[in-house]
């Protein structure tokens, strides 16, 4: 063998480890960490602010330690941008596929990837939106993934649960008994909500002639068998209305301000929050109000909330208020 083609066997040689390299380094688990910066109305009420929790990216799904990681997840990702997040760990998500769908709006759609996988060890899950379903593989039969992916039913080591349904409780249960039932879980007699959006307005208020407002609630609860969420969201209108006309009326200026509000759930639990408004000029307020409940505390929904606001006002009138009550949840 002349030099050339031995110096060209080297190259060939030097190329394809150098590839085989760069395949086992993409193919291996991406770690990354997350923070709870507290920058929300309402903390996490077991992870002070500051708390991190790590996870992985490997072969196009993310992959947590435990449910508790999961849901340090869930309650940092309120505080991102879930596109910029989503880009900054190269993950492919189930938001991202359905960018025009109500997918978007949820957290845990940027969790997932686009086959609506996650591992939250020691399960691997496939949620589908469409059939309100959970489907859980045990992390010892991960082989059997793309039965997973597929929805292949007649693997009977797929277990298959409702978005309604409490599925961690009932996997901890299946560990201990061979029957997975709900029977358990229904703690009381109160029903369940469906996961669904409703609204409600107090177009009056206990006020002074001086100034008109509108209080609007929308309360938005999901359940996604291994999360759920409970958002509010809290709309005000205030203006300063005397000697003007046409609708055209000038921002209310408040001294102070704040708003309190309570979500009163099945089984007799209600969460309190209060948001103190900074001062300067409004004419439409806009919040997010959150239930403060523990993450993983399941099997719960709204019976309806209440939000108070009071205000002081510049020029000096009697304190404002004004009562909103969504109460057909």
């Amino acid at each position: 063998m002349n030099s050339t083609k031995l110096l060209t066997l080297v190259l060939i040689l030097a190329i394809l480890v150098s590839s085989c390299e760069k395949e086992t380094n993409f193919s291996s688990p991406q770690s990354h960490t997350l923070t709870i910066k507290g920058s929300s109305n309402l903390s996490h009420p077991n992870a002070a602010a500051g708390s991190m929790v790590q996870f992985q990216v490997w072969e196009g799904r993310l992959i947590l330690n435990n449910a508790e990681d999961f849901s340090l997840l869930m309650w940092a990702l309120q505080e991102q941008n879930l596109p910029a997040w989503e880009t900054s760990i190269e993950f492919n998500s189930l938001r991202a596929r359905h960018k025009s769908t109500d997918l978007k709006e949820h957290e845990i759609s940027s969790v997932l990837n686009e086959y609506g996988l996650i591992q939250i060890n020691p399960y691997l899950f496939k949620l589908d939106f469409e059939q309100q379903k959970v489907y859980v593989l045990p992390l010892e039969y991960i082989q059997h993934l793309e039965d997973l992916r597929e929805v292949n039913l007649s693997n009977s080591l797929i277990k298959i649960f409702d978005f309604e349904d409490d599925v961690w409780t009932l996997l901890k249960e299946s560990k201990t008994s061979e029957n997975i039932t709900e029977s358990t879980t229904k703690k009381c007699s109160e029903q369940k909500s469906k996961n669904k959006q409703v609204q409600t307005e107090a177009a009056s208020c206990v006020c002074t002639p001086y100034y008109w407002q509108v209080s609007t609630i929308s309360l938005r609860y999901n359940r996604f068998g291994i999360w759920e969420t409970v958002k509010a969201y809290y709309a005000n209108n205030l203006y300063h209305v005397i000697g003007q006309n046409n609708n055209h009326y000038t921002n209310a200026n408040l001294i102070e301000g704040r708003i309190y509000y309570h979500f009163k759930e099945r089984c007799g639990s209600t969460y309190y929050g209060t948001l103190t408004l900074a001062p300067g000029q409004y004419k439409l307020m806009t919040y997010i109000l959150r239930s403060d409940k523990k993450p993983l505390e399941r099997n719960k929904s709204i019976i309806n909330m209440f939000v108070s606001t009071s205000y002081v006002i510049s020029p000096a009138e009697p304190i404002q208020h004004l009562n909103t009550k969504l109460n057909n949840f």
